[in-house]
């Protein structure tokens, strides 16, 4: 099934989204579930050594903004706020969502 760009960008929202609730819960198993299966164990051990700070994280992640989309893959971004020298800026950092050998869309990296 092809999907217009609306309901592509909703679908992959609404994966950001189910992956935050999961980390917000420090449930990392099911957090993993949205993410592609060569970048499994990466996040695990990220998630595994944040856990105790997992629901602050999520807490202060901005909503996240589609850029691009292109073959099987998007391109997301999303802002926080970091303190440096003493003053906030805003920082950048991108979401990579693609679609895996079972043709689901998955978070490939951010």
């Amino acid at each position: 099934e092809v999907l217009d760009e609306a309901d592509l960008n909703a679908l992959l929202k609404a994966k950001w989204n189910g992956m935050k609730a999961a980390l917000a819960s420090q449930d990392i198993s099911n957090a993993l579930n949205y993410f592609a299966e060569d970048k499994k164990d990466l996040y695990n051990d990220i998630y595994t050594a944040l856990n105790d700070n997992l629901p602050q994280i999520v807490q202060d992640m901005q909503d996240i903004q589609l850029i691009c989309v292109w073959d099987k893959s998007a391109k997301y971004r999303i802002r926080r706020d970091q303190l440096c020298n003493g003053q906030i800026y805003p920082i950048t950092y991108y979401i990579y969502f693609m679609v895996d050998d079972d043709g689901l869309w998955k978070i490939y990296r951010y």
